[in-house]
């Protein structure tokens, strides 16, 4: 979230503080996860990979196949509550007076956070699940 929406800008301290939670990196790594996973199993779609299986494709989240994606998506889960409870237990800096936007007050901005995160990993399951049911 760039400060002030103006993209490009530096990014406002609040949010910053949030991105270098414990929690917060733990969701990062499992969203990199199935990134990984969907850019392994579209390779194969496009001839681009050694194996025309799934069950030949390694994936990062786990070993053993399709049980690592949804081992994934329970992580997620998981990674967001320790991040809630996380990020509720931290005192943020208050909002500027006289100011009436929603970007100063960081309830708001944790929040927008969260929704961006569980926004795409959904849709990130969603492509995984299409994915699979193309094999």
């Amino acid at each position: 979230m760039a400060s002030h929406g103006i993209d490009g800008d530096k990014k406002d301290e609040d949010f910053m503080a949030a991105t270098r939670l414990k929690s917060f990196k733990k969701a990062y790594e499992v969203t990199s996860l199935t990134m990984r996973d969907i850019s392994k199993m579209m390779k194969v779609f496009g001839n681009e990979s050694p194996t025309d299986k799934l069950s030949d494709i390694t994936l990062e989240g786990q070993t053993g196949g399709r049980g690592s994606i949804f081992h994934q998506m329970s992580g997620m889960s998981e990674a967001m509550e320790a991040f809630v409870e996380e990020a509720g237990s931290l005192k943020w800096m208050p909002p500027q007076s006289g100011v009436d936007t929603l970007e100063n007050d960081c309830t708001c901005e944790i929040s927008a956070l969260i929704v961006f995160m569980q926004t795409l990993d959904n849709k990130m399951h969603l492509i995984l699940h299409e994915l699979l049911k193309g094999y």
